[in-house]
């Protein structure tokens, strides 16, 4: 726990303004002074001895005073604002109002506000933005309530604050680094309404606000030494039907999970967990900490499975590429792309110039593409392709997957036959442009989504180039059994010497979500 300062300094409200005061209540027996003190929070967070502005409001029987004045300085040196300030009248009662942090705009004693914690709260700063304290006293007499001539502006938390504890085993260990990461408080409300008309001093005003949706919170990591890692962050006061910490230690993901969470505003919880080598496990001494006393949590943690677990597609024999637009076949049919027969290889690009006037080269035909049969439907997780040797690698490669039922006969057997031969089509280019621009309206008329692309640098080397996708791109389930693989070359200004040929191509899929298997 920060200490309380044990004593408050006072400052005369002051402007920078010579003029001298006007009226029977403007005499320097009648200016405002202040003295301060917040509610003592540990570590970040707002404090007596951090607080550097606050908003005032004073309001007398009949009117007010003066409306959300902005007070900056601090306990030791003192507070100001852009006017002195006086007491109407010292033996009438007062409505006081004081909060932090200061919001501009026009406020008074009847004002509702927005009250936001942010959701990444990894930073001190962070954490303080996230803090909001107020205080109220209805009935003030400045004749009787003056402390030594000073106002007492004591503001209290009216969110909470949350202390995580995690200790992990010996074998983690290691001088100087935190195995945990990634750790997140989920589900979560971040913003409520504060009603000063209906705020009676406690912490018990705070309305939920009703648009909000759970998220997750990022909390600031304090300390680590020996096993245990510490973190904290601020949360408005709510009711949850389910939370859940989650966090990985050496990569491993754990999840702390807990129906019926209440916080409530002025109290700090501290939740200790412990991770054993056989699980983790909620440590024996989960309280309610420095602020108020409040109810214990209960609950139970286990190890997470992970939310999707990526295999290779390994049965590649049994893909079929249905048709494409590939102008240099020249090493066996489509199919030895898949069989992982090094010695064969599909190449994609031909663009050595033309012969006699009558070849069609890759700047002619536009970009190769296949369209291939998985067999059955497969949520894709990442590809790859082995580039051909010694031929130049392609500038991209695109992968894309559909849900569509394709048409397998938009090519003839004899097309095939002939693509598959080689040479021989692509000489007749007036035969071969018309083939290419029916294969390419045919795959036009379906639904393609975007897996993800690959780009290489231009180089004459063989080599492999491979992409998985992310959380976030998994999470948007590209699923189908049909893929669509688009093949870029460098223009012949470039590659004016060789082929771009890929001898190889990788899938993986989402073989589990969370732990089960995926039905697609």
């Amino acid at each position: 726990m920060l200490p309380l300062l044990g004593v408050l300094a006072a400052g005369a409200l002051c402007s920078c303004s010579s003029d001298e005061p006007a009226g029977a209540n403007r005499t320097p027996e009648n200016v405002i002074k202040v003295v301060t003190d917040v509610q003592p929070i540990s570590r970040a967070g707002h404090a007596t001895e951090t607080l550097k502005e606050f908003g005032l409001t004073i309001s007398g029987a009949e009117a007010t005073l003066y409306a959300n004045k902005k007070l900056t300085g601090d306990a030791i040196g003192g507070w100001n604002t852009d006017e002195t300030m006086y007491w109407d009248d010292q033996e009438a009662a007062h409505t006081i109002i004081a909060y932090a942090p200061y919001i501009d705009g026009t406020l008074d004693d009847k004002s509702v506000i927005d009250v936001k914690v942010l959701e990444d709260q990894t930073t001190e700063e962070a954490v303080m933005a996230s803090d909001f304290i107020a205080m109220k006293k209805v009935g003030f007499v400045p004749a009787t309530g003056l402390v030594n001539g000073n106002l007492p502006v004591s503001m209290a938390h009216m969110l909470a604050k949350v202390y995580l504890e995690i200790t992990y085993p010996d074998a983690y260990k290691k001088e100087g680094v935190n195995p945990v990461t990634n750790v997140a408080v989920n589900g979560m409300l971040t913003a409520a309404k504060f009603d000063f008309g209906a705020f009676d001093g406690t912490n018990s005003t705070l309305a939920l606000n009703a648009n909000a949706t759970p998220t997750a919170i990022k909390p600031l990591a304090t300390s680590h030494a020996n096993t245990t890692a510490t973190y904290e962050f601020i949360a408005i006061p709510q009711t949850q039907s389910s939370v859940g910490v989650s966090f990985k230690i050496a990569d491993t993901p754990y999840v702390w999970d807990y129906s019926g969470l209440n916080l409530e505003g002025g109290k700090a919880y501290t939740i200790k967990l412990n991770i054993t080598s056989t699980g983790v496990n909620l440590g024996g001494d989960v309280n309610v900490g420095d602020w108020e006393d409040g109810e214990e949590i209960g609950g139970s943690a286990t190890e997470k499975p992970e939310p999707f677990t990526v295999t290779d597609i390994n049965d590649r024999t049994a893909w079929q590429v249905l048709w494409g637009t590939c102008q240099f076949p020249g090493y066996g049919t489509f199919s030895n792309l898949f069989d992982n027969d090094l010695e064969s290889s599909w190449f994609s690009h031909y663009n050595e110039g033309e012969k006699d006037g009558d070849w069609v080269m890759s700047y002619t035909a536009g970009d190769a593409l296949a369209i291939i049969d998985m067999q059955e439907a497969n949520w894709v997780a990442g590809f790859g392709f082995r580039t051909g040797y010694p031929d130049v690698i392609p500038q991209r490669v695109e992968l894309y997957v559909t849900t569509d039922a394709v048409d397998t006969n938009v090519i003839t057997d004899e097309e095939r036959n002939k693509m598959n031969n080689g040479f021989d089509f692509v000489r007749d280019k007036d035969a071969y442009l018309a083939f290419v621009d029916k294969v390419n309206q045919a795959q036009a008329a379906y639904d393609w989504k975007l897996v993800g692309a690959i780009d290489c640098e231009f180089d004459f080397v063989q080599n492999i180039k491979t992409l998985d996708l992310t959380e976030e791109q998994l999470a948007k389930k590209l699923a189908g059994r049909y893929l669509k693989l688009v093949v870029k070359y460098y223009p012949h200004s470039v590659n004016d010497m060789g082929r771009a040929g890929l001898r190889e191509l990788f899938v993986k899929k989402v073989s589990k979500q969370d732990g089960k298997p995926v039905v697609l």
